[in-house]
C-alpha cells in the first residue's frame, strides 16, 4: 500500500495570482487539424489551490486540473517564461 501515490503528498511549486501555461503532454488524434486545435495549451492565472486540484482563470473561463495529473505527467505546468514548475511527491 505504501507504493501508491497519495494526493496529500503532492507538492506543486506555484503561487496564487501568477500566470501559468498547462500543456497536455500526449494529445490524441495526431495529424488531425481539428483535434490539434482542441489541445492548445491553457494559459491562466492561478486563483485557487485545494488538496486535490488547482484552479486557473483565463480571459474566457476557469479550468481546474487535478494535482495527480501533474504528478503522473499527464499535464505539464510551466511559468509563462517557459520554466517548468517543480512537482514533487
Amino acid at each position: 500500500m505504501d507504493n501508491y501515490l497519495k494526493v496529500k503528498n503532492i507538492v506543486i511549486d506555484v503561487a496564487l495570482g501568477k500566470e501559468y501555461k498547462i500543456t497536455l503532454r500526449n494529445p490524441s488524434g495526431k495529424g488531425k487539424t481539428s483535434e490539434l486545435k482542441r489541445y492548445q495549451p491553457f494559459i491562466g492565472r492561478l486563483i485557487q489551490i485545494t488538496d486535490d486540484h488547482l484552479t486557473f482563470r483565463s480571459i474566457n473561463y476557469r479550468e481546474s486540473f487535478l494535482k495527480i495529473d501533474f504528478a503522473i505527467k499527464t499535464y505539464l505546468i510551466s511559468e509563462i517564461n517557459g520554466k517548468l514548475v517543480d512537482v514533487s511527491y
